[in-house]
């Protein structure tokens, strides 16, 4: 027989690639979906929420159908907090969903990322990297409005930055009422997830508190305005509020859909935030609305899961507002 060349090997490896990667195309069982993520993972953003939540929507799909994802995290070189902690809601909603994936060039994200355990689940090996941003990132989950002993860390963390009993009371009363509102109210009686996500971010500069659901919205359980009862009442309608418009009313009616008067009064918790300190802002993100302290409402075209309840406390009064 005779011996093959060098080039008659090279011809057969790429031919031999060239299967494989035909294969990989058109079967399913085989495919894996590429998912890049874009350079910032927020959803305040609209450069980059839109990619953040196509990513989202594509994992869902392929999680119905038993499909892996691989997803792509080479260019990101900043974790806005908001979108971040959606997408790691996401993934703890989808459990079974197969992930691979690829680490980004940035230390301080890859430190973030394996805190946050989303390394591992994309079968990537944990990366420790020791900075302020890394190590001051606090994450919880539950089911239930008693936090129990995984909260004292978050706690001891909060009193060390706001240094003001008054404050610390401001705080831990809204993020117990965010999560009271959740647990009650946030879901469908059919829903099979129902868990709430609190995180605590700390910098030098700022206090990071959010309230994560995937529930049903605020756009969904606001209650109605005058003038939408009176359009009902006629069974004609002419204005169509926005989800910006009923999260600034329900924020400021301080009331749900139900109209029971013991609904919707954690609002009044959760705004009172921005008196613990100044510059403080808060931001509330759901469907396709948000609305804050300092900017007022804001419409968005790609819809949200859930709400976001955002708290943003300067520790230094020199500090900007959240872009």
């Amino acid at each position: 027989m005779k011996k093959l060349s060098n080039k008659d090997r090279l011809r057969i490896k790429l031919h031999n690639l060239k299967l494989l990667k035909t294969k990989s195309i058109f079967d399913p069982n085989v495919r894996t979906y590429h998912l890049a993520m874009p350079a910032s993972i927020s959803l305040f953003n609209n450069k980059f929420r839109g990619n953040v939540l196509s990513i989202i929507n594509k994992m869902r799909s392929k999680n119905k159908e038993k499909k892996p994802c691989f997803i792509d995290f080479k260019k990101v070189d900043t974790l806005m907090p908001d979108g971040t902690i959606h997408f790691f809601h996401q993934l703890d909603k989808y459990s079974n969903l197969s992930l691979t994936g690829r680490a980004s060039n940035s230390n301080i994200v890859k430190g973030m990322l394996s805190k946050l355990g989303i390394h591992q689940r994309m079968k990537l090996p944990s990366f420790e990297y020791k900075h302020l941003y890394v190590d001051r990132w606090y994450t919880m989950t539950g089911v239930t409005a008693d936090f129990g002993d995984e909260f004292v860390e978050i706690q001891d963390a909060l009193q060390e930055v706001l240094k003001n009993e008054d404050s610390e009371f401001i705080v831990s009363t809204a993020i117990s009422e965010a999560v009271s509102n959740v647990v009650h109210h946030g879901y469908d009686e059919h829903d099979k997830y129902k868990k709430w996500v609190l995180f605590v971010g700390i910098s030098n500069e700022r206090c990071d508190i959010i309230i994560s659901d995937l529930g049903k919205t605020i756009p969904k359980t606001a209650p109605k305005t005058l003038g939408e009862r009176f359009q009902e009442a006629i069974n004609f309608k002419w204005i169509e509020k926005s989800d910006a418009d009923r999260i600034e009313f329900a924020a400021s009616w301080r009331q749900s859909s139900t109209n029971d008067s013991h609904r919707g009064k954690g609002f009044d918790n959760i705004i009172q935030v921005k008196e613990v300190r100044d510059n403080t802002i808060v931001h509330i993100l759901s469907r396709k609305g948000a609305w804050s302290t300092t900017s007022g409402k804001k419409s968005y075209s790609e819809a949200v899961d859930g709400t976001i309840v955002y708290w943003s406390i300067p520790i230094k009064s020199s500090l900007s507002a959240l872009v």
